[in-house]
């Protein structure tokens, strides 16, 4: 095989997705927001941890929300305008959610799209408010590696998770859990915060459930430690 024909190297896509994060930190703060980062050997350590695929998708996703980002500043909509971010970034990428979730979205509501991995593939610029875990582990960890909860509620919480991507739920309902705390894990800010899901809508691809939004409420945000 040829130099030019190699198959990409670990290195290059955690080169790539190091670039992009910075990129994708950009828009945050055009957004009026702000992101951490974990310093760059931490960063190295955790990118090559994760498998390629999980790389190569990763790129992926943003690549196509920052190309969304750029259509949304094109057009002089607001990149706090969550409901149109939002459709604008399923219709990029091909998934069919379900109409009336766009309806449910409120101006200060926190909106988090996640795969059937549970791994963040979306979330809008709300979500930026409430945390200070960094922007690489945002796109590389599930949510429950990132955050803790009393482990009835995340209990709870997995077994919505099931019911939506195992294909038994496919419209938009109300979870059955209360408002409770979450804790974020081993960042440098460990915020801590009050959060209800108001809404859980499946996303579906060729008519199979591809994971699922949530739509969030928060409040009485602690910081423990400075930001």
């Amino acid at each position: 095989m040829s130099p030019t024909q190699r198959k990409p190297a670990a290195q290059d896509f955690d080169a790539k997705l190091l670039l992009l994060f910075k990129q994708y930190a950009d828009y945050i703060q055009r957004a009026g927001k702000s992101v951490g980062f974990l310093s760059d050997g931490h960063a190295r350590r955790l990118l090559g941890s994760l498998k390629d695929d999980r790389k190569h998708l990763a790129i992926n996703q943003l690549t196509n929300q920052m190309a969304v980002f750029d259509e949304v500043l094109a057009h002089s909509e607001k990149l706090t305008d969550s409901p149109k971010l939002l459709w604008r970034y399923l219709n990029k990428i091909g998934y069919r959610p379900c109409a009336d979730i766009f309806d449910k979205i409120e101006d200060n509501d926190v909106v988090e799209v996640y795969g059937s991995d549970q791994i963040h593939i979306f979330q809008n610029f709300n979500f930026f408010d409430w945390i200070s875990i960094p922007l690489e582990q945002i796109l590389s960890l599930t949510w429950y590696e990132n955050t803790k909860r009393d482990a009835e509620i995340q209990k709870a919480l997995f077994r919505e998770a099931y019911r939506v991507i195992s294909g038994e739920v496919k419209t938009t309902f109300s979870p059955n859990v209360p408002w409770h705390w979450i804790e974020e894990i081993d960042t440098v800010g460990l915020h801590r915060f009050e959060i209800q899901i108001k809404w859980v809508s499946p996303i579906f691809s060729n008519h199979q459930t591809i994971g699922f939004i949530c739509v969030n409420e928060c409040r009485n945000l602690i910081r423990t430690r400075p930001a």
